[in-house]
């Protein structure tokens, strides 16, 4: 396993499809507003709105810097583009420009988990975090060109030949 320390501009792209992509209509994500660094969560259950992307974004980075903390320095060390913890713990959300692109919104969600590559996949997924990337996961997939438009269950052998059709708007 490696570990890298995450940038703000990775947090910031999975916060803005987040925000974008949070929804009443596919599914809305809500979270505890504190995170721990024993791993337990408090305070009240929020939305992922902009005006609240700054509470998850800090607790999303918090959770990648404790499992890189033992492995990497921070910026406080004298590395250069490094973030530094006083940076992590002050994240303030900075959409980014444009339309959450599904591709590049699972490679980062790919990119996180194989950073903290947890023990137990289940039980993480039951953290802010895990519930947050589960959900961001299940709303890129959803917007994956053709995803709307396949098949529900495979009947037709040609369904990869038919497949540009799926895609089309």
């Amino acid at each position: 396993m490696s570990e890298i320390l995450m940038y703000r501009a990775h947090v910031d792209t999975l916060l803005t499809a987040g925000v974008q992509w949070n929804t009443q209509d596919f599914m809305e994500f809500k979270f505890r507003e504190q995170w721990h660094p024993d791993g337990t969560e408090s305070g009240p259950l929020l939305p992922l709105r902009a005006e609240h992307a700054h509470v998850l974004g800090r607790i999303v980075w918090l959770v990648h810097m404790e499992y890189c903390d033992w492995w990497v320095t921070f910026g406080d060390e004298g590395d250069e583009g490094v973030p530094s913890r006083a940076e992590v713990e002050g994240y303030a959300f900075d959409p980014l420009p444009g339309q959450p692109d599904p591709g590049v919104v699972l490679k980062a969600i790919d990119f996180y988990e194989y950073q903290i590559a947890p023990d137990d996949h289940e039980e993480s997924r039951r953290t802010t975090v895990g519930s947050f990337l589960h959900f961001l996961r299940l709303a890129a997939i959803s917007r994956v060109p053709g995803y709307e438009r396949a098949p529900w269950g495979i009947q037709n052998r040609d369904v990869f030949l038919n497949a540009a059709s799926f895609r089309e708007r």
